[in-house]
């Protein structure tokens, strides 16, 4: 009866360390993307509006 209780324990411990790695694996992706369009972002600033339209003209392929 002992070990069985050990392994429901064990059991519930890796279930909780599994949710916690699979919460912060989430935190992370959300935070890459926020990153991404935050330097997405800062690069159109920079750019402008025009350009962008003429480096996508100049690069788009034919």
């Amino acid at each position: 009866m002992k070990e069985l209780e050990n392994v429901m324990s064990q059991l519930e411990r890796e279930t909780k360390k599994k949710e916690q790695a699979e919460n912060k694996i989430k935190l992370l992706k959300q935070k890459k993307s926020k990153l991404k369009r935050n330097a997405e972002t800062k690069r159109k600033v920079q750019k402008g509006g025009v350009f962008e339209a003429f480096e996508r003209e100049i690069t788009s392929p034919r």
